[in-house]
C-alpha cells in the first residue's frame, strides 16, 4: 500500500464523486456480480485518475477473487450466487476522501455475508492512506482506540452489549508485543484495520460477529480527533481534520 509523506492545508472545492458499475454474469446462470463505486469527475486535481484507477483495481481484483472462487459453487439448487458493492462517502476535500465498501456476498445456504473495507486517500499524493500515516504513534493510537470504541459501543449496541465479546473485537492488536515503542503494523483484518476519516474523527466499523451478534450487523463509531490528538502526525491527515 502506498504511503503519503504528508497531507498539505486543503485549497479550492473538493472533487465530485460520481458512481461507476461493474457487473459480470455466468453464462450458465449459476453467479453474477454487480458492484457500484467511486470515481472522481475533477478535471483540475492531477491525481484523479490515479486516483480512480486504484479503485477501480481494487473492485475488479474483488469480483475476479469471488469468480475464480465462491461464485461456482451452487450450495442450494436453482440459487443464483450474487455478489454486490455499494459504497458511501465518508469524507470528501480537496486534499482527502475516504470511501466506505459494503460487499454482499450471497452465496451460502444461510444469510448473505457482508464485508466491509474502507480505502482512504490523499488526492494530493494519489496514493492510498496507511494507518501509520495517520499517526506518529500506532501503538498509542490502537490502545485509545481501544478504549474509546469500548465505551462508544454501550450507545450502539444497547442491550447487545456483551463485554466479553466486545472486548475481544477491541484488543489493540498489539497489546501483547513486549517492546512498549515498536510499531503497531495495523491493516485489514486486524481489529482496528476498517477505518475511514470524518471531520469529527477516525471512524471504526466492526465486521460481523466482531463485537456483536449478527442481527448487529456492523457496528461502527466515530472517535473523536481530540481524543486521538497526542498520537497524531502532526503533518498528517488527522492534524489537519482536528484543527480544521
Amino acid at each position: 500500500v502506498p504511503s503519503s509523506s504528508g497531507t498539505p492545508a486543503p485549497t479550492g472545492s473538493p472533487p465530485k464523486v460520481i458512481t461507476a458499475t461493474a457487473t459480470g454474469k455466468d453464462p450458465h446462470g449459476i453467479w453474477s456480480v454487480r458492484a457500484r463505486y467511486p470515481q472522481l469527475a475533477a478535471p483540475d486535481l492531477p491525481m484523479a485518475a490515479t486516483v480512480n484507477q486504484d479503485v477501480a483495481a481494487d473492485i475488479q481484483a474483488q469480483i475476479q477473487a469471488f469468480e475464480v472462487g465462491p461464485a461456482a459453487d451452487q450450495q442450494e439448487p436453482g440459487k443464483v450466487n450474487t455478489l454486490n458493492c455499494s459504497y458511501t462517502v465518508a469524507l470528501i476535500r480537496p486534499d482527502l476522501a475516504s470511501f466506505i465498501l459494503t460487499w454482499v456476498d450471497d452465496t451460502s445456504g444461510a444469510h448473505p455475508s457482508t464485508t466491509i473495507e474502507t480505502i482512504n486517500y490523499d488526492l494530493t499524493q494519489g496514493t492510498r492512506l496507511a494507518f501509520s500515516d495517520v499517526f506518529s504513534d500506532t501503538t498509542g493510537a490502537t490502545a485509545i482506540l481501544s478504549q474509546q470504541s469500548r465505551d462508544l459501543l454501550h450507545a450502539v449496541l444497547g442491550a447487545d452489549y456483551d463485554p466479553v465479546v466486545v472486548n475481544s473485537g477491541t484488543v489493540p492488536d498489539c497489546a501483547s508485543s513486549s517492546d512498549a515503542t515498536a510499531s503497531c503494523p495495523v491493516s485489514t483484518g486486524s481489529n482496528f484495520g476498517t477505518w475511514a476519516l470524518t471531520k469529527n474523527g477516525l471512524e471504526v466499523i466492526f465486521q460481523e460477529y466482531q463485537v456483536g451478534a449478527y442481527a448487529d450487523g456492523h457496528p461502527s463509531v466515530v472517535v473523536p480527533w481530540s481524543a486521538l490528538a497526542g498520537v497524531l502526525k502532526a503533518d498528517g491527515p488527522g492534524a489537519h481534520l482536528a484543527g480544521a
